[in-house]
C-alpha cells in the first residue's frame, strides 16, 4: 500500500478532469487546452462573467492548410529544442489554429504553460505567449484566446494571472483586442 494514498486519488482525479475536457474540446471541435474548473463558485466567491469577448465566427480564416506538415524549425528560435518532443507532436498533427498554424503547448510549472504558435507550412515558430488556465483556438478562426472563462463564460477577477485575454492573429503575429 502506498504512503500517500492522496496522491494517487489526486493523480486519478486530475486524468479524470483531463478525459473529460478533451472529450468536450473534441466534441464542440473547438481546440482548447484549459486548467480551469467548470465547478460553480463557492458562497461568498464574486466571479466576472464578460459578454463582450470576441466570438471565433468574427474572426474567420480565408483557406485551411491540407498538406503535409513541415518538420519544426528550430532555428526559427533556438530555445525552443529543449522541447522538441512536444513541439515534434505538435507539428506532426498538424493545424488546428487559424489556417495554417498549430499550437504547440507544455507546462512550465504548477499554474503556467508555454505556448508557440508553429507554421504547418514552413514548421517555423512565429509567435509565443505564455497561458495560466490554457488558451481556446479554433483551425477556422484567427481568433486565439488565452485563459479563456469557465464554460459558464466566467472568471475570478480576483487571480491576476488568470484573467483572459484575446488576440487576433494577422499572419505574422498576435495582435492584442481583449
Amino acid at each position: 500500500m502506498s504512503r500517500y494514498p492522496f496522491l494517487a486519488l489526486a493523480t486519478f482525479v486530475a486524468v479524470l478532469s483531463c478525459r473529460q475536457e478533451r472529450q468536450a474540446a473534441t466534441a464542440t471541435q473547438d481546440t482548447m487546452v484549459s486548467t480551469r474548473s467548470s465547478a460553480p463558485a463557492a458562497a461568498g466567491e464574486s466571479l466576472s462573467c464578460p459578454r463582450d469577448l470576441p466570438r471565433f465566427g468574427n474572426y474567420p480564416v480565408d483557406s485551411v492548410f491540407r498538406g503535409k506538415p513541415a518538420a519544426v524549425d528550430f532555428t526559427s528560435d533556438p530555445d525552443s529544442r529543449r522541447y522538441r518532443t512536444v513541439l515534434t507532436g505538435a507539428a506532426a498533427r498538424g493545424p488546428n489554429f487559424a489556417g495554417h498554424y498549430t499550437v504547440g503547448t507544455w507546462g512550465c510549472g504548477s499554474s503556467c504553460q508555454s505556448n508557440v504558435v508553429l507554421d504547418a507550412a514552413t514548421g517555423r515558430i512565429v509567435a509565443s505567449f505564455n497561458s495560466s488556465m490554457g488558451a481556446a483556438y479554433r483551425l477556422d478562426s484567427r481568433l486565439l484566446l488565452v485563459n479563456p472563462p469557465d464554460s459558464a463564460g466566467c472568471y475570478d477577477p480576483g487571480c491576476a494571472y488568470c484573467r483572459p485575454a484575446a488576440y487576433r492573429w494577422t499572419g505574422t503575429a498576435l495582435d492584442s483586442i481583449w
